[in-house]
């Protein structure tokens, strides 16, 4: 590997863009934001604020290991946080799996209620059709999930961000 492969042009690798007129619109809703802020700071307690999605974006809040400590080990939040049924049981009060009204009373898509089920009882829900589809594979099967790799910069001589 030369010295030309691991150089890094970085001035190709980004570009300048203005994001002025992008973000001018939202310049006459500082000041109210500032005093809002303001005063949640002054407060001697901490607005309560539900656990929830809202907690993840844009990114994860770094009060979230403390404010959902108390939580009951079924909480639903991590079975039931896509869609809708994680705020309509929020709403009723509804924390823990097992509080989860039956079926008919309160409706869930099949893999939200097998992923109830599987918090209910603490066993492993597997698809009656793994066994056919894990069968089907044959070996030598290898993954890479480049999903993780997130470097704005390469990591690697010959990759792009």
């Amino acid at each position: 590997m030369s010295d030309s492969d691991t150089d890094l042009d970085v001035v190709r690798l980004f570009q300048r863009v203005s994001v002025l007129n992008g973000i001018t619109s939202l310049l006459p809703d500082v000041p109210a934001q500032i005093a809002a802020n303001r005063a949640v700071l002054a407060r001697r307690t901490p607005p309560e604020i539900r656990p929830s999605r809202h907690c993840h974006k844009p990114y994860e809040c770094d009060f979230w290991s403390r404010c959902t400590a108390s939580k009951p080990p079924d909480w639903i939040y991590p079975y039931l946080s896509r869609g809708d049924a994680f705020a309509r049981l929020d709403r009723q009060g509804i924390e823990s799996a097992a509080d989860i009204p039956p079926v008919e009373l309160f409706r869930l898509t099949p893999t939200q209620r097998s992923h109830v089920n599987a918090a209910r009882t603490g066993r492993v829900y597997r698809s009656p059709e793994l066994p056919a589809v894990m069968a089907a594979l044959q070996p030598p099967i290898l993954a890479l999930d480049f999903e993780t790799v997130n470097s704005p910069i390469p990591l690697w001589p010959g990759l792009r961000p």
